[in-house]
């Protein structure tokens, strides 16, 4: 898939000759990885053409742009060859896929479910289409692609329509909502306008898990394929004991799991991610021990000891 004269042909363009094939694809300088195929988009601000030396020097293999570079695929949509490998990719795998989505603790759910299931994740906050698939692609060429081999992608949108592109790439089997509030409202316009967005993750996929909060917002056909889990008055529910500025426990299915963090955002997501290891079968002693090793993304809820 990844041989510029694939690339070439698939995108109706042509490649230099004598570059080499490559086991990746990338669309951000800072992240390439050595032997990547370095999508240079066009952008609002700028083109990626002008971080096309940055990459080839980061170890990019070739450059796949809609502007002529010495190492490079030129084809005339490189921003949709991208999101098509995306798409190819994902019918390559043929474990359970889970979307997270929410107006907040996207990030945080996703480290947990990555941590309690035993999956691979897309990395910080990556959320967007083009991350999607770049996540995709690498998932589908690393060989995660049998039955047991567990994806966790977040899908973050900010305005509308954004969702849809999101889930045509991801398919998710299982679906995480974590919130519904007011953010970027600028361009989704109300708190009812974010739901409608962010609950298209429920009806894409088979079975999906939402907070309490959020399932205020679902319809009553929503309803039927979603269970609630909270603190209290959910479908799936825990207890919180030993609370510290240092962790807490998290006891819920019968099992009980030492979160080393605090808060009960924080074990709202962490009861979501056992609950979807419930329903998929697995061991949840092990589960609650691998959320019990769960390391959040930098900036959330890190305690530092100042004397």
């Amino acid at each position: 898939m990844l041989r510029p004269e694939a690339l070439a042909e698939r995108g109706g363009g042509g490649a230099a000759s004598g570059l080499p094939s490559a086991s990746g694809v990338a669309f951000h300088s800072l992240r390439v990885r050595p032997d990547d195929a370095f999508f240079a988009l066009p952008g609002a601000a700028g083109h990626g053409i002008a971080f096309a030396d940055a990459a080839l020097s980061a170890g990019a293999a070739f450059i796949v742009s809609d502007r002529l570079h010495p190492r490079g695929v030129v084809v005339p949509d490189p921003a949709g060859l991208l999101l098509e490998l995306g798409v190819w990719a994902r019918g390559e795998l043929r474990g359970p896929v889970v979307g997270v989505t929410g107006s907040a603790g996207k990030t945080s759910t996703k480290a947990l479910l990555a941590a309690a299931l035993g999956a691979h994740a897309t990395p910080g906050n990556f959320n967007t289409p083009f991350a999607l698939a770049q996540t995709l692609v690498g998932a589908a060429l690393s060989g995660r692609t049998g039955p047991g081999a567990r994806l966790v992608l977040e899908l973050g949108i900010d305005h509308p329509g954004e969702m849809d592109r999101l889930l045509n790439l991801a398919r998710p089997t299982y679906g995480v909502v974590t919130l519904v509030a007011p953010s970027h409202l600028e361009r989704l316009g109300s708190v009812a306008g974010v739901a409608r967005e962010k609950l298209k993750l429920v009806d894409a996929a088979e079975h999906a898990l939402v907070s309490t909060q959020a399932a205020a917002f679902l319809s009553q056909a929503q309803r039927r394929k979603v269970t609630t889990y909270g603190l209290s008055d959910a479908d799936v529910t825990g207890v919180l004991s030993d609370v510290s500025p240092f962790g807490q426990t998290l006891g819920a299915f019968g099992v009980q799991a030492r979160l080393p963090f605090t808060g009960a955002a924080l074990a709202e997501n962490a009861l979501a991610a056992l609950a979807l290891a419930a329903r998929l079968g697995d061991d949840l002693t092990e589960a609650a021990e691998r959320l019990g090793q769960a390391r959040l993304e930098p900036g959330r809820l890190q305690v530092h000891r100042l004397g």
